[in-house]
């Protein structure tokens, strides 16, 4: 029993990490972006 409650909460924790991961990409993304507009702006 305790080895399943475990697992699932090492689930959760990949979930999370993926997740954050995620936002990482999509923030990243942006900002580069947005960096190489105010670059052809220039």
């Amino acid at each position: 029993m305790f080895h399943v409650e475990h697992v699932s909460e090492n689930e959760n924790e990949s979930e999370k990490m993926i997740l954050n991961i995620q936002i990482l990409m999509i923030l990243i993304s942006d900002e580069y972006l947005y960096q190489n507009e105010k670059k052809i702006e220039i």
